[in-house]
C-alpha cells in the first residue's frame, strides 16, 4: 500500500500529472527490473533534471524507491497494485491508488488534513506571502551572510566531483527475556561511510564502504569497547530513555570515527553526514556513564573536524526533516511577525520557491557548545525543504556554492544525496545481520538451558 505522505490538497490533479510518468516507470521496470533518471528522461522526452523532479513526487507516495548505484525500481506496494490491476482489469493509474490509500486509512487522512489545516492557518497569520518574501530578502547582511538572502540553484551549473563520501547510521533497540524472567536490553548499532566514485557524466562508477563494525574483521573490539553498559537511575521510567541516549552517543561516535578513517585514508572532495553534524542538544546529568559516552562522541567529532580541515575536505550535514525554529526566532522581530511561532521549515516552505536556498546563517553556539565557522542554510530541493550544515574557515558563501553545485543533480528522489543513501542502505543491512546473529545465539543458549546444559 502506498503511503499517504506529502500529498497536496488535490490528489486527483497530482495523480493525473504523474500518471504518464508512472507508466513510463512501469515500462522500464518490465525491461530490466530497474531504471535510472537518464533512462526515464529519455523515455519521457524531458531533461534529466525534470525526470528527477518527477521521481521526487513518485517516491514521496511510495511508488518507486532507490535501489542503489543510481538506479530506481518499483516499490513492493506499487508492484502489488500493478498486479492487482492486471488481474482485475483495472487501469493502473496513480489516481485510483492514491484515492484507495486515503479511503482505506481514514484516521491517517483525517490527521494529515487536520495538521495541514492548522499549519495553513498559522502560515496565513504570517501575512501576504509576497510581502513576507520581500521582508525576508532585507535580512541580507544582517541575520544572513552576504548581500542576497535568497539565491537560486537553477542559476548554478552542477559540479562533477570525482569522489564524495556519505555517512549514515542505524540503531535498533530490543528487549529479550531469558529463562522467562531475566530481561536483557540489546542495542544493535551500525555506522557506515560510502566512498562513491563518479564518472565524467556524474554517474556512479564504484562504491566502497567503511563499516563500523566491519564484520569481516571484527574480533570483539571496536566499536564494542564499552563492553556491557548497565545504566542505573533513581527513576526506573527514565531507564529506557537513558538506553536510547546511550545508543545515540555510541552510534554517533562510530559514525564520526568511520568518516574520519575515510577522510584520512582517501580524502573525498565532499564529505556528507546524513543528519545534523552535531547530534541535537542532549543534556546529561546524574549519570557518569552517559556523560562519558557524550564526551567520547564530542571528542570524535572534533577529531573529524580537524582531519577534514587539514586535508581540505568540505564537511556538511544534510538534515532531511529539520525541526529547528531558531531562524524564525532570529528574524521574527525584524519581519514584524507577532503571531504564533512556526518552525523554520514552515516559514521557509512558505517563502521559498522550488530550488531556491537561503544565504547561510552564522552560529556562535551549536547544541550548547561554542563553535567557530559553523553555518547552516535551507534549500528547497524540488518541493522538499532540507537543511544543510557545514563548518568552514574559508569564505562561507563560496563554500556554500561549492556544496550546492556538488549536491545539485546528486539528490535522489526522496531527498537523500548520493553517498548518504548508499551508506544508509548498507548500515541497515549490517544491523539486520547483527540482530539475526544475536537472536540465533540466544536461541542456541535457550535450547542448551532446556537440556540442562550451561
Amino acid at each position: 500500500m502506498f503511503q499517504a505522505v506529502g500529498l497536496p490538497a488535490a490528489p486527483v490533479a497530482y495523480a493525473s500529472r504523474l500518471e504518464g510518468v508512472f507508466k513510463a516507470c512501469l515500462e522500464l521496470s518490465a525491461e530490466r527490473g530497474y531504471f535510472t533518471p537518464s533512462e526515464l528522461a529519455e523515455r519521457l522526452g524531458v531533461t534529466e533534471r525534470m525526470a528527477r523532479y518527477y521521481l521526487i513526487d513518485l517516491v514521496s507516495i511510495g511508488a518507486v524507491e532507490y535501489a542503489g548505484g543510481g538506479r530506481y525500481r518499483l516499490t513492493e506496494g506499487a508492484s502489488r497494485a500493478v498486479l492487482r490491476a492486471e488481474v482485475f482489469g483495472a487501469d493502473s493509474q496513480l489516481e485510483s491508488v492514491v484515492a484507495e490509500t486515503l479511503l482505506s486509512n481514514p484516521e491517517v487522512a483525517d490527521a494529515l488534513f487536520e495538521r495541514v489545516y492548522r499549519l495553513r492557518k498559522r502560515l496565513e497569520a504570517l501575512g501576504d506571502r509576497g510581502a513576507l518574501r520581500r521582508a525576508f530578502e532585507s535580512l541580507a547582511g544582517d541575520v544572513l551572510v552576504g548581500d542576497r538572502a535568497i539565491l537560486s540553484s537553477r542559476e548554478l551549473e552542477p559540479s562533477r566531483p570525482a569522489t564524495l563520501a556519505g555517512a549514515a547510521y542505524e540503531a535498533v533497540l530490543r528487549d529479550y527475556a531469558l529463562a522467562g524472567s531475566i530481561v536483557i536490553a540489546v542495542a544493535y548499532l551500525a555506522a557506515c561511510v560510502a566512498h562513491v566514485q563518479l564518472d565524467e557524466a556524474g554517474q556512479v562508477s564504484g562504491v566502497r564502504f567503511v563499516r563500523r563494525p566491519d564484520l569481516r574483521s571484527f574480533r570483539g573490539s571496536q566499536p564494542f569497547d564499552e563492553g556491557v553498559l548497565e545504566l542505573a537511575v533513581e527513576r526506573p521510567e527514565l531507564l529506557a530513555a537513558g538506553r536510547r541516549l546511550a545508543a545515540r552517543f555510541i552510534v554517533a561516535r562510530m559514525t564520526y570515527e568511520a568518516m574520519r578513517s575515510q577522510v584520512e585514508s582517501e580524502p573525498p572532495e565532499l564529505a556528507l553526514l546524513g543528519g545534523s553534524l552535531w547530534p541535537h542538544g542532549f543534556v546529561v546529568w546524574g549519570s557518569r556513564e552517559l556523560q562519558k559516552l557524550k564526551e567520547g562522541m564530542e571528542s570524535a567529532f572534533l577529531d573529524l573536524l580537524e582531519a577534514a580541515s587539514s586535508r581540505g575536505v568540505t564537511l556538511a550535514g544534510v538534515v532531511l526533516v529539520p525541526r529547528d525554529s531558531r531562524l524564525f526566532a532570529a528574524v521574527s522581530g525584524r519581519l514584524g511577525l507577532s503571531g504564533p511561532a512556526v518552525s523554520d521549515f514552515a516559514l521557509l516552505s512558505y517563502v521559498l520557491e522550488p530550488w531556491e536556498y537561503t544565504a547561510p546563517m552564522s552560529l556562535e553556539r551549536e547544541r550548547g557548545k561554542s563553535v567557530s565557522g559553523w553555518y547552516e542554510f535551507y534549500w528547497k530541493v524540488g518541493e522538499r525543504l532540507v537543511k544543510v550544515e557545514y563548518v568552514t574557515r574559508s569564505d562561507p558563501l563560496a563554500v556554500q556554492e561549492e556544496i550546492v553545485r556538488a549536491l545539485k543533480g546528486n539528490f535522489y528522489a526522496r531527498g537523500e544525496p548520493l553517498g548518504v543513501a548508499e551508506a544508509k542502505a548498507e548500515a541497515g543491512r549490517l544491523v539486520r545481520h547483527l540482530e539475526a546473529w544475536f537472536r540465533g545465539a540466544l536461541a542456541v543458549i535457550a535450547r542448551g538451558e532446556a537440556r540442562g546444559s550451561y
